[in-house]
């Protein structure tokens, strides 16, 4: 009894993990589509350029630079973020 009480308990949370997965991500291709709309991201199949970083960075969207930055220059991500920081400055 307490066995089936358990299993119950992990299908719940396994259940409210796969909920909580599918909203995330549903969030987060909102806000691509939203940063696309706006021009700050690159269309869909077309590359990225630092111009897209700059534009994100004047947005405010500082993560999103630092994803792009990383994409163009194939750098890790405390060179990407140091390098959009000085973007930030200017």
């Amino acid at each position: 009894m307490v066995e089936s009480g358990i299993k119950m308990i992990i299908l719940i949370v396994l259940s409210l993990a796969i909920l909580l997965c599918g909203i995330v991500s549903l969030v987060s291709r909102q806000h691509t589509a939203r940063l696309r709309s706006r021009g700050l991201l690159p269309q869909a199949g077309h590359i990225p350029t630092m111009e897209h970083v700059r534009q994100l960075v004047a947005a405010g969207e500082t993560i999103q630079a630092i994803k792009i930055y990383r994409e163009i220059h194939r750098v890790g991500l405390k060179e990407a973020k140091e390098m959009v920081d000085k973007f930030s400055v200017r």
